[in-house]
């Protein structure tokens, strides 16, 4: 049932005064009645901020196409919803009763990010809006309606303009209007974050249950129960939390059932909420009328094929630099992309592309971290990470193949590294390297989930009776390559990146934004459908 009552209303009904006056010949001139600096509106919980009015000055105008137009410095709008309802809004333009230039002379446009909301159109020919009344007003018109999350905030640009129709006959004439925002607070404005943790008893509950032992693999109980020796298991399924480079990440481990979602026409897996409130998915096929059954072997993956060659330190990376260099920075450097990253990536462009703006641009850890110093590992350990020398990565170190006791069994969703956080644009968490905002799993995430070295585990989420490959180096030794990956029984495990005996399965993961309209409660039967129209 959506909430009726209206949170916000414009603090200040006038939100700017739109003045045009008529000079000589088509010249206009454009004023704008505002505070210099920025004007922020504080409404309970409903955040506004309007840029500087000077930013649509518009000096000497004229009549101009709507190219030109639309290359106008805008007026900038930020909205921000730091209510626990999400809400719904419009944005409204209020001509006034005394303008002598009628609406179809002034043309509009708005963009969120960058993205145009609409064609240019004039006043005239927007939707006219019955919301507000006032004896000041000739008309009330709808530039935009839009939803706001909780704890979402949105950008906006408007633009305005002379209509390239007008006349000398519309000279000495003004034109002034009110722009307004209307809120309204609608508990059906819900994001998938927001759901996935409601599902699973809500963040303080989460956030109280502690770590779990990841010194053990997390099963069934009905297969804890039939276990002759229960040593290296527990039984600790559901959500539990933990930092990233982003803030509170909410991870999914053990045989959970409710971290199902159908988006773009395939089916995903829930690994985990990140910090920035993102839901990071992994590939889990193709739909079954409307479902998400449990899929064995191959067909959760998009292909099989190898990682990428084997035979110098530099191959361990999802992308790397150069082959038989003589330093760390120049073998890791992300100047060439993996075996891998070429099929995420076609898959990708292939079938997701279009789905790209519903997607964000968080960070993918592949790790490449020295593990130790010289000679810590073995007696020819060099920790060097370049050539044919011998090195092990921080995957190894934080894996329970570890003889380290301060790491050995502790994932951490934090990348040491800014070189191996891989993002699209983002060059200030991350390095900017990806093509697009896809990569795999990692071994931190596979060990969050519930894997464990070479303890069989058929029972958790990832298990998929197939080598399932992650973006985690492990170590160079004896001229070859290591990754971490889910071997066949369910365990992770450590393989040459040609992997000789069989191909690994990619598994692409991706991150979707929680801004988005879901059905559906996330299990097997009823899994999340995003809608992307």
């Amino acid at each position: 049932m959506k909430l009726k009552s209206r949170i916000l209303f414009i603090s200040t009904i006038i939100i700017f005064i739109l003045t045009i006056f008529i000079g000589t010949s088509y010249s206009l001139w454009q004023t704008i009645n505002v505070q210099k600096d920025n004007n922020v509106v504080t409404t309970s919980c409903f955040d506004i901020e309007f840029s500087d009015g000077n930013n649509i000055n518009i000096e000497n105008a004229y009549p101009i196409s709507d190219e030109k137009g639309l290359q106008k410095i805008p007026y900038n709008l930020k909205l921000k919803n730091n209510c626990e309802l999400g809400s719904s809004f419009k944005i409204v333009v209020n001509p006034l009763k005394s303008n002598t230039l009628d609406n179809q002379f002034i043309k509009l446009a708005i963009k969120e990010n960058d993205n145009l909301k609409f064609t240019p159109k004039t006043i005239n020919e927007l939707q006219v809006n019955n919301d507000y009344e006032t004896s000041k007003y000739s008309s009330s018109y709808t530039i935009l309606e839009d939803n706001l999350y909780s704890k979402q905030e949105k950008n906006y640009k408007i633009y305005l303009w002379m209509n390239i129709d007008a006349t000398n006959s519309e000279m000495n004439k003004t034109f002034k209007a009110n722009f307004m925002i209307i809120n309204t607070a609608n508990s059906d404005i819900v994001s998938l974050d927001r759901k996935i943790l409601d599902n699973n008893g809500g963040k303080e509950y989460i956030e109280n249950k502690g770590n779990p032992d990841f010194s053990k693999a997390s099963v069934t109980q009905a297969y804890y129960d039939k276990l002759e020796d229960k040593t290296n298991y527990t039984v600790d399924t559901g959500m539990y939390s933990t930092e990233d480079d982003y803030g509170t990440s909410y991870y999914f481990r053990g045989a959970v059932d409710n971290n199902n979602v159908i988006f773009a026409n395939f089916c995903w897996q829930i690994i985990r909420i990140t910090g920035n409130n993102s839901i990071r998915l992994i590939y889990n096929g193709i739909p079954d009328n409307g479902t998400c059954p449990k899929v064995y072997g191959s067909d959760p993956g998009i292909s099989s094929d190898i990682f990428n060659n084997s035979n110098d330190n530099a191959y361990v990376g999802y992308m790397y630099g150069t082959v038989g260099s003589d330093n760390y920075n120049d073998t890791h450097a992300n100047l060439n992309s993996s075996n891998a990253k070429t099929e995420v990536d076609t898959w990708f462009e292939n079938n997701l592309k279009e789905y790209q703006s519903l997607l964000t641009d968080t960070l993918f850890c592949g790790d490449r971290s020295i593990a130790g110093k010289e000679g810590y590992w073995a007696s020819d350990d060099t920790a060097k990470g370049y050539g044919n020398e011998v090195t092990y990565y921080g995957a190894y170190a934080r894996s329970n193949f570890s003889n380290n006791s301060e790491l050995k069994n502790k994932p951490t969703l934090k990348c040491l590294n800014k070189n191996d956080r891989y993002t699209v644009n983002d060059g200030n968490i991350g390095n900017a390297n990806l093509t697009y905002p896809v990569a795999l799993i990692n071994a931190d995430e596979i060990a969050l989930a519930g894997g464990l070295g070479d303890i069989g585990n058929n029972s958790f989420y990832l298990y998929t009776d197939a080598y399932t490959v992650s973006m985690s180096a492990s170590y160079f030794l004896n001229n070859t390559a290591r990754i971490i990956f889910i071997n066949q029984g369910g365990s992770y495990s450590i393989g040459s990146l040609t992997m000789t005996s069989s191909s690994f399965i990619m598994r692409p993961v991706i991150n979707l934004t929680s801004y988005i309209q879901t059905i559906g409660n996330g299990t097997v039967n009823d899994p999340f459908v995003v809608k992307t129209e």
